[in-house]
């Protein structure tokens, strides 16, 4: 299954707890939660320090926004420092989280976030899924199915799957937030990101979509537009 991880609020005396999804309660191993209580700080993983974007001038007493990109596990690993620049070199920290065959994507995804969180300023209800491609699409599944777990969506060039239950959790998508983009070049991609558009807007979502005028390419118009979604 792909559901995931995530959500911290904060109770009346002011310290974070966890909301987790009442189904499926077998799939969130427990020693992994809550997610909301982050630890003292400690030393990353190596691994996924090659993997991490602080942002210039990284101030511990803000909270962060955090975004995290699912991607592929060949993807060069200065793509994720480049294209973060040109969202914004100061605004938030950006995690990239590979496959990895010795774990599921779920408790991979709870341990990155969980370590990034006990080393730096995370904001608790800003962390972003996100994904461009085949990873948007797979964004889009875990963020549907475990809306409490982000505060938004990012996705990329996304394509909907038949036969998969999108709106599964409906009650709880009321107010969520989701980027779309496509290329303007490619009608069927258009169509597409409209065709998701309409779903999640027919869900009470918040939907935002763009539509890249540089052909092939993320361009610089639509990481600004990220940058000024997030923010």
């Amino acid at each position: 299954s792909i559901n995931l991880f995530h959500s911290a609020t904060v109770d009346s005396t002011g310290s974070p707890t966890v909301r987790c999804a009442s189904e499926p309660a077998a799939d969130v191993p427990t020693d992994l939660l809550p997610l909301g209580l982050v630890e003292a700080p400690v030393a990353l993983p190596g691994q996924l320090k090659h993997d991490l974007y602080i942002p210039n001038h990284y101030e511990a007493g803000y909270a962060y926004p955090l975004i995290v990109w699912l991607t592929a596990a060949d993807a060069p690993r200065d793509t994720l420092k480049t294209t973060m620049r040109r969202i914004s070199d100061r605004n938030c920290l950006a995690v990239a989280v590979r496959p990895d065959s010795a774990k599921r994507l779920e408790d991979h995804l709870v341990e990155t976030v969980r370590a990034v969180r006990r080393k730096y300023h995370v904001h608790s209800e800003r962390i972003y899924l996100a994904g461009i491609g085949d990873q948007a699409t797979r964004a889009l599944k875990i963020g549907l199915a475990r809306p409490e777990w982000f505060g938004g969506i990012i996705a990329l060039d996304p394509v909907l799957p038949d036969q998969y239950r999108w709106l599964s959790r409906f009650e709880a998508l009321q107010g969520k937030r989701v980027f779309l983009a496509a290329d303007s070049h490619n009608p069927a991609q258009i169509e597409a990101t409209r065709q998701i558009q309409r779903l999640l807007w027919s869900s009470g979502m918040s939907v935002s979509a763009y539509f890249n005028e540089t052909q092939g390419s993320v361009d610089h118009g639509l990481l600004r537009e990220i940058n000024r979604w997030m923010i």
